[in-house]
């Protein structure tokens, strides 16, 4: 398998060339990524392949939410809004699909998420909006859980603390 590299979305990365297979995916990485990074609205990070460094092999976008709390007693005091990070875009173009990158790129934001909340943004957890039932699972297997309060069975967190284990439990812990 071809070697990736995980960096900020530039200017010299090839993003016409990106096809993931699902069209509003490709659509924002192509026209409004590159937009919402420099307006400071949201962080898009690409895997690149090592080889052909303006070749995107994936890439997810992340953006500071404010979301409620969830109603369990280690929440009760929070205060009605608390702030998290959501993994709003995750993609694999469709030659490197089925080849992992999808985890590594999700266990890359995770660690972002968690140097990110140590050193300069706290958050509650990450949060994602799962497309469907088969993608949710995928977020499932790494501790992601149905945020109570939304009443979609697709909209995901995993707390910080959790994934800090995760991290630690998969030797990612920096």
């Amino acid at each position: 398998m071809t070697q990736g590299i995980i960096e900020q979305l530039d200017k010299q990365h090839n993003r016409n060339e990106f096809d993931c297979g699902v069209p509003e995916l490709n659509g924002f990485l192509q026209r409004t990524a590159r937009r919402n990074a420099s307006n400071h609205i949201s962080r898009t990070m690409v895997m690149v392949n090592s080889e052909t460094p303006s070749e995107i092999m994936g890439f997810y976008m992340v953006v500071i939410t404010s979301v409620k709390p969830p109603p369990t007693r280690a929440y009760r005091s929070y205060p009605t809004d608390v702030p998290g990070l959501l993994l709003a875009r995750l993609a694999v173009d469709k030659k490197y699909q089925n080849n992992c990158l999808g985890t590594y790129l999700l266990i890359d934001a995770l660690m972002k998420a968690k140097k990110s909340a140590e050193i300069s943004a706290p958050i509650v957890g990450v949060f994602v909006n799962a497309k469907d039932a088969k993608v949710r699972r995928f977020y499932e297997t790494f501790g992601f859980m149905c945020v109570e309060t939304e009443g979609d069975p697709n909209y995901l967190w995993i707390p910080v603390a959790t994934m800090h284990k995760l991290l630690d439990q998969l030797g990612r812990s920096t």
